[in-house]
């Protein structure tokens, strides 16, 4: 009877080593630099680049239209910014430094604001 029990209790240990075991190896892939959540590369000074990859695509549209909504329904903008306009600023300019195909993500964000009837940007024309 006690080796029946020993034996659970090894199994247990050894569940315990593999999971212990893939939490560090999934923690040391983003110490390396190679984020899991995201798709990115390093640019030639070495900045973070973020790929324009289906997955990158997907959960920014899905980010931007929620933006939207909220802005339509008069809700305030997250992170203390003071206004929309200001919110889509910074987000403009933080993606047209760090996103691959960075047009692409900046016409999105305009196009879509368009099509909900939002309110041009103060620097509509610095969009791109």
């Amino acid at each position: 009877m006690e080796n029946k029990s020993m034996s659970g209790w090894m199994w247990i240990g050894l569940g315990i080593v593999v999971v212990a075991g893939l939490v560090m190896a999934a923690c040391s892939r983003g110490a390396r630099g190679e984020e899991p959540f995201v798709d990115s590369r390093r640019d030639t000074q070495g900045n973070v680049m973020i790929r324009d990859t289906d997955r990158m695509w997907a959960d920014f549209t899905g980010s931007v239209d929620r933006d939207i909504e909220r802005e339509r329904s008069g809700e305030r903008p997250s992170g203390g910014t003071p206004s929309w306009d200001e919110h889509w600023r910074l987000r403009l300019n933080a993606y047209r430094s760090s996103q691959d195909n960075a047009p692409r993500y900046l016409d999105y964000i305009v196009q879509a604001r368009r099509q909900a009837g939002l309110p041009e940007l103060a620097n509509q024309a610095d969009a791109r």
